[in-house]
């Protein structure tokens, strides 16, 4: 169970990649634009696919990125300007949500003792529904 969990927080984690690398490529202000995009198209694939792609592969990708980094061919691109009401009003609205996956983390040692994470993995099924 729990390496099915680690697998698929890995393929989120290379999804966000996947989009930062679909961003360098349609970012036409970034010099880099093309070196950038192979960057964060290779960590994704890494990320997201690693466990099933052989090691050879893997590690040719990682030479390629830095060569990549060696030529300073990565490059943080144009960020777009973030407008201030629209990030007030969004905080307002998220209020003292944020602090919620922050505060599902266990205060002491003993997981018993922390009823969010008792929650949690009973959701998941890492441990029995019984209290």
């Amino acid at each position: 169970m729990m390496n099915n969990l680690l697998i698929a927080l890995y393929a989120l984690i290379g999804a966000m990649m996947a989009l930062a690398a679909i961003e360098s490529f349609r970012d036409r202000e970034n010099p880099a634009r093309y070196g950038t995009g192979i960057f964060w198209t290779f960590l994704a694939v890494i990320f997201a696919f690693g466990d099933f792609i052989p090691a050879t592969v893997v590690g040719a990708m990682l030479i390629i990125i830095g060569v990549l980094a060696l030529a300073r061919q990565i490059k943080v691109g144009h960020l777009p300007a973030v407008n201030v009401k629209t990030a007030t009003n969004a905080a307002h609205q998220l209020g003292g949500w944020i602090f919620l996956p922050a505060s599902s983390w266990p205060s002491s040692p003993s997981p018993s003792r922390s009823l969010p994470v008792w929650a949690a993995k009973s959701v998941l099924g890492l441990v029995p529904w019984s209290p």
